[in-house]
Order: structure tokens, then C-alpha cells, then sequence
């Protein structure tokens, strides 16, 4: 069994417990599903296409390279997978390499925080949110790689990721959360790619290399300049185009 409960799935005519699927491992990867979105078909019922939500949590002991799919086929029934929830991984000690489906749209609050051996992220390219706190803590993830969809990095999304070297912000951010690179005291490049930004919080990126370098879009080099200004950083931290 890969999880250990799916909720409750409140579909069409009323609930319908699920529970203790079979595990899918394809060429040593364990394949994992955390909140998904259960597809109708039509049948004799005359029920038409439709979907519900319904939760699920990965069981302990998951380690290794671990890929969320975008959608799992259980007992004939298509389940789309839509988001990481919250704590799905939290304290996790043995994952190393984490790669995200492109149906995934959230990454949820706490979902990895503490996984202490995690070292490399992909995000899929629908995620939209970096959840607060999804990956704080992990302090030997030193390689991220966000997709373009993202909007949202969250409060301490990626606080104390203590080996993160660089980071390249996406064109569709709009919002870099309170603490969100806190910590991160090897943290030396950032290439913010968006011309949509609107909010730097407070310690954003306090504690991050003492000569890190900040390149922003050159159409928004003083704006951002302003933006980025007094956010914990050292003084001879750069923000250039």
C-alpha cells in the first residue's frame, strides 16, 4: 500500500470511503498522490462528467526520488492529482529528490518542511503556489527549480534552506512572503524573471550571502531597487539589471 487513507469522497450519491490502494513503482521511483480530483464518467446511472475532491496522505517510511504524477488510474477510476496538502511531508528524513506533477496547482503549507536530506526540487509547470513554509528547513536542498506558473512564494517558504546557492524567481510572481529566503546563508544569485511584482515581505532575505547578487529586469531596475530595499539583507548585497 503507497497511501495510507484516501478521505472520504463526496461525490455523486453521497460518500464513498476509499482506502488502501496499491502502491505504482515505475523504474524505482515511488509514485505518490496527496490530493486529487476524482473524474465521472457517464454510466447506466445516467450520471455525466463530474468530480469531487478527495484527500489522501503518503505513509512513513517514503524515501528516495519521489514523482508526483499528474494523474493515477486506480480500480478503472481517473484521479487527477491537483495539489500537495499541507504536512504531506513534513520531517520526512529520507527523501532526497522531489519531482511535481504538471497537474499540481498548490504546494501546501508545511508539505516538506524539514526533510533534511532533500536536495533537489522540480516544480510543475501549473503550480501557482509556494505555500508558507513548504520547504523550510530543508537544509541540504541546494537545487530548485520553479515552474512558470508560479504567482506565490510564501512566508518562509524556503527559510534556513541552508545549502541554496541560487534561485531564479519566475515571470508570473507577483508576491515574495515575510522570511521567504530567510536564512538561506549561501544563497548568492537571484534572478527575479517577473515584471509583475508587487510585494517583497519583511526579512525576505535576511541572513542570505553577504555579496549575493539580485538581477531584475532592467525596465524595472529602479522600482525594484525600492522593492527590494531593507529587506535583512547585507550591505553589500547587489540588486543590478
Amino acid at each position: 500500500s503507497w497511501i495510507e487513507h484516501l478521505a472520504t469522497d463526496q461525490g455523486v450519491g453521497g460518500s464513498n470511503p476509499l482506502s488502501h490502494v496499491n502502491c505504482m513503482k515505475k523504474a524505482g521511483q515511488v509514485v505518490l498522490l496527496f490530493f486529487v480530483q476524482r473524474t465521472y464518467g457517464s454510466n447506466s446511472n445516467g450520471f455525466g462528467l463530474r468530480s469531487a475532491p478527495v484527500g489522501a496522505k503518503p505513509k512513513s517510511g517514503v524515501k528516495g526520488t519521489v514523482k508526483i504524477p499528474d494523474a493515477v488510474t486506480i480500480d478503472g477510476i481517473i484521479y487527477k492529482v491537483t495539489a500537495i496538502e499541507a504536512n504531506a511531508f513534513k520531517n520526512n528524513k529520507n527523501i532526497t529528490k522531489m519531482i511535481i506533477g504538471n497537474d499540481v496547482t498548490v504546494v501546501g503549507k508545511n508539505a516538506f518542511a524539514g526533510c533534511k536530506k532533500l536536495r533537489s526540487v522540480t516544480v510543475g509547470k501549473k503550480v501557482k503556489t509556494i505555500s508558507a513554509s513548504a520547504f523550510s528547513g530543508c537544509t541540504k536542498l541546494k537545487t530548485v527549480k520553479l515552474g512558470a506558473a508560479v504567482t506565490t512564494i510564501g512566508d518562509k517558504a524556503f527559510y534556513k534552506c541552508t545549502s541554496l546557492t541560487s534561485i531564479k524567481i519566475p515571470a508570473k510572481v507577483t508576491k515574495i512572503g515575510k522570511s521567504a529566503f530567510e536564512g538561506c546563508k549561501k544563497l548568492k544569485s537571484i534572478t527575479v524573471k517577473s515584471t509583475k511584482l508587487k510585494s517583497v515581505g519583511k526579512k525576505a532575505l535576511k541572513g542570505i550571502h553577504a555579496k549575493a547578487k539580485i538581477k531584475i529586469p532592467k525596465s524595472k531596475l529602479k522600482k525594484y531597487k525600492s522593492l527590494f530595499k531593507n529587506k535583512g539583507q547585507g550591505k553589500n548585497v547587489k540588486v543590478t539589471k
